[in-house]
């Protein structure tokens, strides 16, 4: 059996299966727990339906001078980030949470508190056309400073906040990259 075959931009996994962070060459924002976790009930949030990324300040990557804000215990969670105006950005991400029986979590991102397409599925119960659709990608050229936060327009059997345990913060990420 061979092990660690699989390589990206020339690095291979780490004994724990981690890859390390390879440097983009367009500034960027990224969120992600990068090994470290934290159970989603620390998060703050009250239900399921505006999601928070787990991202503690030692492992966010932020080269685009995006505005954070946190929540959460240690303020380790972000609630939402204002981008800079005047600029084109691609903006993906990917959310998992646990369910309670076969079910579906949709989940987009919000501008400036309006919800817009695409969205993305993750679960089982996730509609046929939509079940390995599981990253959400959106380039948007932002005219003035836009707040912009997450949400899901469409679920069915999604655990409770209390529920969710870890999966949260260890399996979902953003990555914002500054085009222009």
């Amino acid at each position: 059996m061979a092990h660690n075959t699989l390589t990206i931009a020339g690095n291979s996994p780490n004994s724990q299966s981690q890859f390390p962070v390879v440097p983009l060459a367009q500034p960027f924002l990224l969120l992600t727990g990068a090994g470290v976790t934290s159970d989603y009930s620390n998060s703050g949030a009250s239900s399921m339906v505006n999601f928070r990324f787990y991202s503690p300040t030692t492992t966010t990557s932020n080269t685009i001078g995006a505005t954070l804000t946190r929540a959460g215990t240690n303020n380790d969670w972000v609630t939402d980030f204002t981008l800079q105006g005047g600029s084109t950005y691609v903006l993906q991400m990917t959310q998992n949470v646990t369910f309670s029986s076969t079910g579906y979590y949709a989940f987009q991102f919000v501008f400036g508190g309006t919800g817009t397409g695409p969205y993305a599925y993750v679960g089982s119960g996730a509609p046929a056309a939509y079940e390995s659709s599981g990253i959400v990608t959106r380039v948007i050229t932002l005219a003035s400073n836009t707040v912009v936060s997450f949400s899901s327009p469409s679920n069915s059997n999604v655990s409770s906040v209390a529920s969710q345990g870890t999966v949260p913060s260890e399996y979902s990420f953003l990555l914002v990259r500054q085009l222009t």
